[in-house]
């Protein structure tokens, strides 16, 4: 920003103040300036001493890059929300379905299609034709954000950041939007090697901008990326966007370390998904990232939850809008969970609260939750259903989903009886003692059989 009185100074900038007012118990405020890169989760206190080599960033320690995020700024960017399958609003017909040819002879405009090799004709005055029955217009979806236009300056920000460059120039615009402009470009999860820190100055209609970079060997780092993510989708299986989806999911889930809070690291891609371990920043940016590579829409919403800073993802998969938090579903335990996979924005909601509320469209698809699609779902407390669910599923892990919270409530009384063994017998599952396992406030209760 210029001074006023002095136009040649200028000064820093952050993303956010975050920093200046941070919430009791939020996770990993600051990076570390050392980065250990290993092929494990490490146990706590152990890899300071791993013996893998370190990563030397700038002197500057990293800013946690939840500051990149603008905080509060529509973030559409990264996801490339374009909504396959929404329909946007149609226009009112017109008021009357007469046309004036340049015949003179008026003509009966359809909507029926025509058959084809078939031409319109016109109609004699005075013939009478009959009147279609008028067609009724659905209501529109709701839509996600649209994505701003990719103008000059966006493409200048871009190509200098995909060079490592920390400087770019960008005419035209006045402090307000080149803050919009670098917000963009930050929030992008490709571009893990930027600090959420920098600077610029706007002097004779020109701005320049000033990044910093948060690893010093950040072309190494990226290439190191690149090969990590060949190998994760080289074991994809083929599928539908569905299939996709769960297995970056599960992948996510079985091979990086949930960091506890207040640990400093784990905020971008590259910690995620080569280091393998990060917090929820880390996750969620690392889901958008690899969704994005396997060609669907997903994109980070930003928040909070249980009180804390919070990130989870916004997807489209088979044109309908869901939420998914992997976070919640690795931070539970070693065990399967798909608790957080594919809900409605009203589960969502229950527990999640974004800082944009425009980032969280409304949404009501079920048809890709995973305890709808593979059947495991109790949508009303009924014994029998519940039989019927518990007697498809083999081994002594038992999993059970809901839409209800009355109906998970219930559920939940009911497992704590010990009457509860006679439905598991009667499902065919034979055990002395069970445990029941869930996370706060989530939407499936997970049974783990033992003799």
């Amino acid at each position: 920003m210029v001074n006023e009185k002095n136009p040649n100074t200028w000064q820093d900038w952050e993303t956010d103040d975050w920093d200046k007012s941070q919430p009791a118990g939020f996770e990993s405020w600051d990076e570390s300036p050392w980065q250990s890169p290993f092929e494990k989760p490490f146990a706590s206190g152990e890899w300071e001493n791993s013996g893998w080599d370190a990563v030397d960033p700038l002197r500057q320690p990293a800013a946690d890059d939840w500051n990149q995020s603008g905080w509060g700024k529509p973030s559409w960017e990264q996801s490339g929300w374009d909504q396959p399958g929404w329909d946007p609003p149609q226009p009112s017909p017109a008021p009357s379905n007469w046309q004036q040819q340049d015949s003179g002879w008026p003509t009966w405009q359809s909507d029926w299609d025509q058959p084809a090799g078939r031409e319109e004709r016109s109609t004699p005055a005075g013939t009478e034709h009959p009147r279609p029955q008028p067609v009724r217009e659905q209501p529109p979806r709701r839509q996600a954000p649209a994505e701003p236009p990719m103008d000059d300056n966006m493409r200048a920000l871009c190509a200098a950041v995909e060079g490592m460059q920390t400087t770019a120039r960008v005419t035209g615009v006045d402090e307000k939007q080149l803050q919009a402009l670098v917000h963009r470009v930050m929030i992008k999860p490709e571009y893990f090697w930027l600090d959420s820190r920098y600077s610029y100055r706007i002097q004779n209609g020109v701005a320049e901008v000033f990044f910093k970079l948060k690893y010093s060997n950040a072309p190494y780092l990226r290439r190191q990326l690149e090969q990590v993510t060949s190998q994760i989708l080289a074991g994809m299986p083929r599928g539908d966007e569905y299939q996709r989806a769960l297995y970056l999911h599960d992948w996510l889930c079985a091979n990086v370390t949930y960091l506890k809070r207040g640990e400093r690291t784990g905020q971008d891609i590259y910690e995620a998904l080569c280091l393998r371990c990060c917090v929820c920043a880390g996750f969620s940016k690392a889901y958008a990232y690899l969704m994005q590579k396997v060609g669907i829409q997903c994109a980070v919403v930003e928040g909070d939850a249980r009180g804390e800073r919070h990130a989870w993802n916004r997807v489209v998969i088979g044109g309908n809008l869901y939420y998914t938090d992997v976070t919640w579903d690795r931070e539970t335990s070693n065990r399967r969970c798909y608790e957080w996979f594919n809900l409605t924005s009203a589960q969502m909601l229950e527990s999640h609260r974004p800082e944009n509320p425009a980032e969280m469209p409304a949404s009501t698809a079920t048809a890709d939750n995973y305890y709808r699609r593979n059947g495991l779902l109790l949508s009303t407390w009924d014994e029998r259903q519940l039989v019927r669910i518990l007697a498809k599923q083999k081994g002594d892990i038992l999993m059970v989903g809901f839409d209800r919270r009355q109906v998970y409530n219930k559920a939940r009384q009911a497992m704590s009886q010990s009457d509860f063994f006679r439905l598991l017998e009667q499902a065919g599952h034979r055990c002395s003692h069970m445990r029941t396992n869930t996370t706060e406030g989530g939407w499936g209760i997970t049974i783990c059989l033992q003799e």
